[in-house]
Protein backbone atom coordinates (compact mmCIF):
# COMPACT_ATOMS: atom_id res chain seq x y z
CA UNK A 1 0.00 0.00 0.00
CA UNK A 2 1.35 3.42 -0.92
CA UNK A 3 1.85 5.80 1.94
CA UNK A 4 0.64 9.36 1.40
CA UNK A 5 2.40 12.48 2.60
CA UNK A 6 -0.29 12.98 5.25
CA UNK A 7 0.22 9.38 6.47
CA UNK A 8 3.96 9.96 6.68
CA UNK A 9 3.73 12.78 9.21
CA UNK A 10 1.61 12.95 12.31
CA UNK A 11 -0.66 15.95 12.46
CA UNK A 12 -1.20 17.24 15.98
CA UNK A 13 -4.78 18.09 16.77
CA UNK A 14 -5.41 21.77 16.93
CA UNK A 15 -7.99 23.98 18.53
CA UNK A 16 -11.08 23.97 16.24
CA UNK A 17 -11.92 27.54 17.23
CA UNK A 18 -8.60 28.72 15.78
CA UNK A 19 -9.12 27.03 12.40
CA UNK A 20 -10.48 28.88 9.43
CA UNK A 21 -13.25 27.29 7.40
CA UNK A 22 -11.10 27.05 4.28
CA UNK A 23 -7.36 26.55 4.75
CA UNK A 24 -5.14 27.89 1.97
CA UNK A 25 -3.93 25.49 -0.70
CA UNK A 26 -1.07 25.34 -3.13
CA UNK A 27 -1.94 25.40 -6.83
CA UNK A 28 -0.03 25.06 -10.07
CA UNK A 29 -0.24 28.85 -10.24
CA UNK A 30 1.19 29.68 -6.81
CA UNK A 31 3.50 26.88 -5.63
CA UNK A 32 6.61 28.53 -7.16
CA UNK A 33 5.88 31.83 -5.41
CA UNK A 34 5.27 30.77 -1.81
CA UNK A 35 4.52 28.21 0.85
CA UNK A 36 1.80 26.91 3.11
CA UNK A 37 2.47 27.79 6.75
CA UNK A 38 0.82 27.55 10.11
CA UNK A 39 2.05 28.33 13.60
CA UNK A 40 4.61 25.48 13.47
CA UNK A 41 4.98 24.05 9.98
CA UNK A 42 5.94 25.20 6.49
CA UNK A 43 5.12 23.10 3.42
CA UNK A 44 6.20 23.59 -0.15
CA UNK A 45 7.06 22.07 -3.51
CA UNK A 46 10.28 22.46 -5.46
CA UNK A 47 11.93 20.67 -8.37
CA UNK A 48 13.96 17.68 -7.22
CA UNK A 49 17.68 18.43 -7.10
CA UNK A 50 18.57 14.73 -7.20
CA UNK A 51 19.37 13.61 -10.76
CA UNK A 52 18.59 10.02 -9.76
CA UNK A 53 15.07 11.06 -8.67
CA UNK A 54 13.68 13.60 -11.16
CA UNK A 55 10.37 15.18 -10.36
CA UNK A 56 9.10 17.46 -7.61
CA UNK A 57 9.81 17.34 -3.90
CA UNK A 58 6.91 17.93 -1.53
CA UNK A 59 8.33 18.81 1.87
CA UNK A 60 7.15 19.78 5.34
CA UNK A 61 9.43 21.41 7.89
CA UNK A 62 8.98 22.61 11.43
CA UNK A 63 9.96 26.23 10.77
CA UNK A 64 10.41 26.95 14.47
CA UNK A 65 13.01 24.22 14.93
CA UNK A 66 14.31 24.03 11.37
CA UNK A 67 13.68 20.29 11.17
CA UNK A 68 12.54 18.37 8.11
CA UNK A 69 9.41 16.40 9.01
CA UNK A 70 8.79 14.76 5.63
CA UNK A 71 9.94 14.90 2.02
CA UNK A 72 8.65 12.83 -0.88
CA UNK A 73 9.55 13.04 -4.57
CA UNK A 74 6.60 12.93 -6.98
CA UNK A 75 6.75 12.61 -10.79
CA UNK A 76 4.74 15.79 -11.35
CA UNK A 77 4.21 19.11 -9.58
CA UNK A 78 0.48 18.45 -9.49
CA UNK A 79 0.97 15.18 -7.55
CA UNK A 80 3.27 16.92 -5.06
CA UNK A 81 0.77 19.76 -4.60
CA UNK A 82 -2.10 17.30 -4.11
CA UNK A 83 -0.11 15.46 -1.44
CA UNK A 84 0.54 18.65 0.54
CA UNK A 85 -3.03 19.86 0.18
CA UNK A 86 -4.20 16.57 1.70
CA UNK A 87 -2.48 17.43 5.00
CA UNK A 88 -5.19 18.80 7.26
CA UNK A 89 -3.74 21.93 8.87
CA UNK A 90 -4.94 25.48 9.33
CA UNK A 91 -2.66 26.61 6.49
CA UNK A 92 -2.20 30.15 5.27
CA UNK A 93 -0.37 30.98 2.07
CA UNK A 94 2.85 32.95 2.55
CA UNK A 95 4.10 34.63 -0.60
CA UNK A 96 7.84 34.77 -1.10
CA UNK A 97 7.52 36.21 -4.60
CA UNK A 98 9.29 39.53 -5.13
CA UNK A 99 10.43 39.60 -1.52
CA UNK A 100 13.82 40.50 -0.17
CA UNK A 101 15.99 43.42 -1.04
CA UNK A 102 13.88 45.74 1.11
CA UNK A 103 10.61 44.79 -0.60
CA UNK A 104 8.96 43.05 2.37
CA UNK A 105 6.06 44.93 3.86
CA UNK A 106 5.30 46.70 0.57
CA UNK A 107 3.32 45.73 -2.50
CA UNK A 108 2.71 41.99 -2.75
CA UNK A 109 4.83 41.19 0.29
CA UNK A 110 3.45 41.74 3.75
CA UNK A 111 -0.15 42.08 2.57
CA UNK A 112 -2.76 39.36 2.71
CA UNK A 113 -0.50 36.61 3.99
CA UNK A 114 2.65 37.71 2.24
CA UNK A 115 6.10 37.31 3.70
CA UNK A 116 6.50 38.63 7.15
CA UNK A 117 2.81 39.36 7.70
CA UNK A 118 1.77 36.12 9.37
CA UNK A 119 4.91 35.38 11.33
CA UNK A 120 5.57 32.31 9.20
CA UNK A 121 8.23 32.86 6.56
CA UNK A 122 9.27 36.17 8.06
CA UNK A 123 10.45 34.51 11.24
CA UNK A 124 12.64 31.96 9.52
CA UNK A 125 14.83 34.29 7.48
CA UNK A 126 12.82 34.33 4.25
CA UNK A 127 12.26 37.65 2.52
CA UNK A 128 15.39 39.12 4.05
CA UNK A 129 13.91 39.20 7.58
CA UNK A 130 15.78 37.87 10.60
Amino acid sequence: MNQTMSDEISTPSSNPSSQSNTPAQLTLGNYRKGFLVDENWLAGVSPSENPDQPGFAAYVVNHLEGTLLAQTIYPTANEAITALNSIRRNWIYESAHQCGGGKCGKGGCGTGGGCGSGGGCGTSGACGLN
